[in-house]
């Protein structure tokens, strides 16, 4: 053991007193290194997967105990899509000023917290059937989303501009307030989808009666680009429904029943979707 005391007689300096001190901890930690008992090799789980060259998706996709964990994971994510966007169409619709998302925001938020962790189960779910490997979350989520198709996500309903042709939904977007507008709503929104998705439908409704005018009938529209484009695509079913925009919002069922892609006046309860987790 190294000593602590000088040779000479004279007092340690502190600095030297410290030297001698961690020399001696780091004497100590060695010991105990070569001392602690061997961990066998085969207690460590393996990594799931281990022949999956994310380069070349099909040597990922060839295990069967994907199958069960991940079909389970989509039906957890699509609960949560139906659970939000229900939440979003009956809480959120027809809210805020066009270009503020404030509410919007608040709103969709609030929805979100209905949406469960489905990643942990899955991970748990891959852990166990694949093996007794182990994998993270990411990688598990990774893993389902290479090997099975994707669920449509939350407030993808609310996204469209029109359901009629190319031509009509380039008029909108052509306008200079919409333009504008949809521009508000993208710095302000966060990232957001759905409230994304609403504060569009906000600046929609804004000015709905104009868009009527603009980007409906191939002979008539004010539009002229609008007319233009007509002549090589089929408008034939644009029509003053066919714009996703509320001149009146006299009662939550009609907002509702237009936003939600639906041609008739009454209320509609709609089932949407969403990937949230």
């Amino acid at each position: 053991m190294l000593s602590t005391k000088p040779t000479d007689g004279a007092p340690l300096s502190r600095a030297s007193a410290r030297r001698r001190g961690r020399a001696i901890a780091a004497l100590g930690f060695a010991f105990a290194l070569l001392v602690r008992p061997l961990v066998p090799a085969g207690a460590a789980r393996v990594p799931c997967f281990p022949e999956c060259d994310p380069m070349n998706p099909a040597t990922c996709c060839t295990d069967d105990c994907l199958n069960a964990p991940c079909d389970a994971f989509r039906d957890c994510q699509v609960a949560n899509r139906d659970a939000v966007t229900e939440c979003v169409e009956n809480d959120c619709l027809g809210r805020g000023l066009p270009g503020n998302c404030t509410s919007l925001l608040e709103c969709s938020r609030n929805c979100q917290t209905l949406a469960t962790n489905c990643t942990k189960a899955l991970q748990s779910s891959l852990e166990s059937d694949c093996g007794d490997c182990r994998i993270g979350r990411g990688s598990a989520r990774r893993a389902c989303n290479r090997c099975k198709e994707k669920a449509p996500p939350a407030c993808q309903i609310f996204e469209a501009d029109t359901t009629g042709s190319r031509c009509q939904k380039e008029c909108i977007r052509r306008q200079q307030w919409i333009g504008e507008c949809y521009g508000k709503c993208d710095d302000r929104c966060a990232g957001d989808r759905c409230a994304f998705a609403l504060c569009r439908g906000v600046c929609r409704d804004s000015i709905c009666a104009q868009l009527r005018t603009q980007c409906v009938g191939p002979t008539t529209a004010g539009d002229l680009q609008y007319r233009k484009c007509c002549r090589t695509e089929d408008c034939s079913k644009d029509a003053l429904q066919t714009i996703l925009c509320e001149t009146t919002t006299s009662t939550t069922s009609s907002t509702s029943t237009s936003r939600t892609i639906q041609t008739t006046t009454t209320s509609v309860t709609t089932t949407t979707s969403s990937t949230i987790r």
